[in-house]
């Protein structure tokens, strides 16, 4: 398949995204990347992923929402934030 197509490299990013915060996620990532306001709206809704995709390299980038269940809430919070860019993300720890 990279014979015919760029090859894509993908992030996953697991995040807690409040329908509130959607504007300043969009506003972040707008300039550079192909981001729908929409789309992340109804994945919060839902409890899903998303991604957005770099308009030069194509590299691209997987939101996803964390779910509201119990097991969910203690794995985030093992995070540790770590500084990507002009956004800091938050990623779980290595189980150990």
């Amino acid at each position: 398949m990279n014979y015919y197509a760029i090859p894509l490299m993908t992030r996953d990013i697991v995040i807690e995204l409040f329908i509130g915060s959607i504007d300043k996620l969009f506003n972040k990532f707008k300039d550079e990347y192909y981001i729908d306001k929409d789309v992340i709206e109804e994945s919060i809704r839902q409890q899903s992923s998303f991604n957005i995709l770099h308009n030069q390299s194509y590299t691209k980038i997987d939101f996803i929402i964390r779910k509201k269940d119990e097991y969910r809430t203690i794995e985030f919070k093992r995070r540790i934030k770590v500084k990507l860019m002009i956004l800091i993300f938050i990623l779980f720890q290595k189980r150990i």
